[in-house]
């Protein structure tokens, strides 16, 4: 399964001859045929109003002025790439069948395509038709393929693909071509409030700005620090400078409670590990540091009293 996995979506381009409609294809040029025809893949004009999205597509959402764009391209120049898609047959009360297919990669040009108003679109055909939980594995590899994304779209993908498929992070950085940090700060991401993250998919605010504020553990926080950013903007570097200066307040904050002070130490003397407490406005958040999977299980055997 992994190395299905990691193969990606070129298991599902055959390597055949090349197998053309009959009906002359007014919107590939033949310099395109040509090039489908050198790479061996069996491309046909499938009528775009039996084309339907992939219902498991991790990408929600589609910028009208990037499809905008993508549309008067292929006005002017034609699909330069094929989708890929499956067929999907099914009985008529009549005894007659019915065709449709189901987008597995390509949804934008095929949404670019219909504002054009074209009638048929390239497809490279997927003749087995993959289960729902296949069409999911298949389209978030095929995103996460692609530069396009939104930085919480691929937070979004590498988190599901950890989730639904029991893979590590460091299998899920393979198949994107990260990096396993990469995978990891960017799955961070999720933990930002909602607000922040709708502006990050809007791009009202920079992956940049984001990774510093997640680095905030406290929601209450990010967001005043968000909403401050919107009045008085900062860079990066800025930004950077006003986080380390909350978080030595918050530490200072901390050590001035004998309470919050009390507790910590006593945890630190029961557990022979070092932790930090961080208050919230409600509830807080305890954080246990370990250097190596002896002195975890040792953590572990003194909480659950063993």
């Amino acid at each position: 399964m992994k190395n299905h996995l990691g193969r990606g979506l070129e298991s599902l381009i055959p390597k055949k001859s090349v197998s053309q409609s009959t009906n002359t294809n007014k919107n590939i040029s033949g310099e395109e045929q040509n090039r489908h025809a050198h790479h061996h893949q069996s491309v046909f004009l499938v009528e775009i109003g039996k084309i339907k999205p992939n219902p498991e597509q991790p990408r929600k959402y589609f910028d009208p002025t990037e499809l905008e764009s993508l549309s008067k391209s292929i006005k002017e120049h034609g699909i330069l790439q094929p989708i890929v898609v499956s067929k999907i047959e099914r009985e008529r009360s009549d005894g007659g069948r019915d065709v449709e297919y189901q987008i597995i990669a390509g949804e934008r040009r095929w949404r670019a395509a219909q504002m054009v108003g074209f009638p048929h679109i390239p497809a490279i055909i997927h003749s087995t038709t993959p289960s729902e939980r296949d069409l999911l594995k298949l389209a978030l590899i095929e995103n996460l393929q692609r530069h396009d994304l939104n930085p919480i779209e691929e937070a979004l993908a590498y988190s599901r693909l950890q989730e639904e498929f029991n893979l590590i992070q460091r299998e899920i950085a393979e198949m994107a071509g990260k990096s396993r940090e990469a995978v990891a700060n960017a799955v961070r991401l999720l933990n930002l409030p909602e607000e922040i993250q709708t502006a990050l998919k809007e791009g009202r605010l920079s992956e940049g700005h984001a990774r510093i504020l997640v680095s905030l553990d406290n929601g209450v926080q990010q967001i005043n620090l968000y909403k401050s950013m919107l009045v008085n903007p900062m860079t990066v570097r800025d930004l950077e400078e006003r986080v380390r200066q909350i978080k030595k307040f918050s530490k200072t904050e901390i050590d001035a409670d004998p309470r919050i002070k009390n507790i910590k130490n006593r945890l630190e003397e029961i557990l022979g590990a070092k932790v930090n407490i961080q208050p919230r406005s409600k509830g807080g958040r305890i954080a246990i540091e370990y250097y190596s999977d002896e002195e975890l299980k040792n953590i572990l055997d003194k909480i659950v009293g063993e």
